[in-house]
């Protein structure tokens, strides 16, 4: 990973460190894994298992769906979603979507777009967001695959306040560009945020729980202009022998 050159030296010649402040956005990283469970327990994992309840509140009523994901590490991935509440005006298969993801590509399946397409065929704003998942099924660590990719630079960011929680700011400048935000009291992550084109989008992170060594969050809150999605996770699990040929039989047989 290359380290981004960014306009602090100044303020670090004026005013030393705090006791516990980072002096570099690896500092902040590497502090993540540390909290969460440790390097070598992150690498020990080779797969997971999630099933959990996405909600969101729509003009026209709640919407609740039922999402379930297969990982292996790395870049492979299997995404099911399907309605369990929807409003009268969106039939329930309309809700229905399956992911499948390789590190070389991958496609959608969904009624709403009328049959399977690849994800390279999408609109870019779908395009990008599978991207993005797919960038985050590169290792069980978010932050260990941002340290060993050389094609992302990272910078430390000003501390800030966000809903009342410190936080330490990563810039991710390369990759799929963004901000990601750790406690200062904690060192886990706390937040990311994304500009797209449609305004500022942030995930928020909570209800950390301890699995197979690692400590990862079963609570997700995603703010987007005009619109909240709450995730809930009911399973969490590691090393459930899942492989990249089981998980693309199991998407071919969906």
């Amino acid at each position: 990973m290359r380290k981004a050159l960014v306009p602090v030296l100044l303020a670090l010649l004026v005013a030393p460190a705090a006791v516990g402040q980072p002096t570099s956005a690896e500092d902040v990283l590497k502090a993540h894994v540390e909290a969460a469970g440790g390097e070598a327990a992150f690498r020990a994992l080779t797969n997971r298992y999630s099933v959990g309840e996405i909600s969101l509140d729509t003009p026209m009523g709640p919407i609740i769906l039922n999402i379930e994901q297969q990982i292996v590490f790395p870049g492979y991935g299997l995404i099911r979603q399907t309605a369990v509440t929807t409003p009268p005006e969106i039939p329930a298969e309309m809700m229905k979507q399956t992911v499948f993801l390789t590190p070389d590509g991958g496609w959608l399946e969904a009624a709403a777009l009328g049959g399977r397409t690849d994800i390279a065929d999408l609109p870019g704003p779908q395009s990008a967001a599978l991207s993005q998942q797919r960038g985050a099924m590169a290792s069980a660590s978010d932050e260990l695959a941002l340290l060993a990719n050389d094609s992302v630079e990272v910078a430390l960011g000003e501390p800030e306040t966000v809903n009342d929680t410190e936080v330490f700011v990563v810039e991710v400048l390369g990759g799929t560009a963004g901000r990601r935000m750790y406690a200062a009291d904690t060192g886990l992550l706390f937040a990311t945020e994304m500009t797209l084109p449609t305004g500022r989008v942030r995930q928020f992170f909570s209800d950390y729980r301890t699995v197979s060594g690692v400590r990862v969050p079963f609570a997700m809150r995603i703010e987007q202009p005009g619109q909240a999605i709450t995730v809930s996770f009911s399973e969490i699990s590691f090393d459930r022998g899942l492989t990249p040929e089981s998980i693309t039989a199991a998407a071919e047989g969906n």
